[in-house]
């Protein structure tokens, strides 16, 4: 899972209540991936934590491959919400 890059570009949504991200999960190993969770922590201006959203993306990259997902809904967001942080937190081998 450590090879596996996740590039996450989020935006508001859903007139700023909703965060909706481009994600880009590149595979550099000889093995297909798939079902991958993604977790972002939300932060309000003044650097405090204020929510944690997830996702699964239930798609597959193949070996040596990037795939990038546009407008992925991870849900309602806080008003007070501005900036964030991603990261990949689960991923399944394709047998």
């Amino acid at each position: 899972m450590r090879q596996v890059k996740v590039t996450v570009k989020g935006v508001r949504a859903g007139f700023g209540t909703v965060f909706e991200a481009t994600i880009t999960v590149t595979n550099p190993t000889e093995t297909a991936v798939k079902d991958f969770e993604i977790t972002c922590r939300l932060f309000a201006a003044s650097g405090t934590e204020i929510d944690e959203v997830r996702t699964t993306l239930y798609e597959a990259v193949p070996p040596n491959a990037t795939k990038t997902f546009r407008k992925v809904n991870f849900g309602f967001m806080d008003s007070q919400t501005t900036n964030y942080n991603c990261r990949l937190t689960g991923l399944e081998l394709v047998s």
